[in-house]
């Protein structure tokens, strides 16, 4: 094996692996949510942005749990994977965008809106277009009946993905191989 050789094996490693790596990170929040009528939530999420939209949507979402709260008193508490459950109807619907840190606001079915767990079995939350809240077993319980609402999300961790520590590792192997060489002939 020849020094060109080994430059290339190199470089085709270095292309294979880091060619296709796009930004995706998992990340995870911890957030708050407030609304009308004494009714808070909060909770965790982790997620990755697979296509690189810089939206968290629901089908890039890993874990999600919550906690909703009328009063203070707790109205119940749900966990990955019942939170990431479609439910009956087949819905669930998670949009957070990670430049502004924020949830969006709009319609909880068709849109940008949120939908957790709102027909399974459990504690499950709705934000839409006009109006937000807490379903119990797939039944309305508590909604605020004002829109917008205050989320608070903070970063908890974010990591890089496995791939690049895996590239590093080929390099390295192939650095000390190309040394082991020279040092033979």
């Amino acid at each position: 094996i020849n020094m060109k050789n080994i430059t290339k094996m190199i470089l085709l490693i270095t292309t294979l692996l880091f060619g296709n790596i796009t930004n995706a990170t998992i990340v995870s929040y911890n957030f708050t949510w407030s609304g009308d009528n004494n009714l808070s939530m909060v909770g965790m999420f982790t997620g990755e942005d697979l296509n690189s939209d810089n939206i968290l949507r629901d089908t890039e979402i890993t874990s999600l749990m919550f906690e909703g709260f009328n009063n203070g008193s707790s109205l119940g508490f749900t966990t990955s994977p019942q939170a990431l459950s479609n439910g009956v109807s087949g819905l669930f619907n998670f949009n957070f965008d990670l430049i502004t840190q924020t949830f969006l606001d709009g319609h909880s079915i068709t849109g940008d809106g949120q939908l957790w767990n709102v027909d399974g079995t459990g504690l499950g939350f709705f934000d839409g277009d006009s109006s937000a809240g807490f379903r119990f077993d797939g039944s309305n319980i508590l909604t605020n009946t004002s829109d917008p609402q205050s989320y608070t999300a903070t970063l908890k961790s974010s990591t890089i993905p496995e791939p690049v520590s895996l590239a590093l590792l080929l390099i390295g192997i192939a650095g000390l191989r190309f040394y082991n060489g020279k040092q033979v002939s």
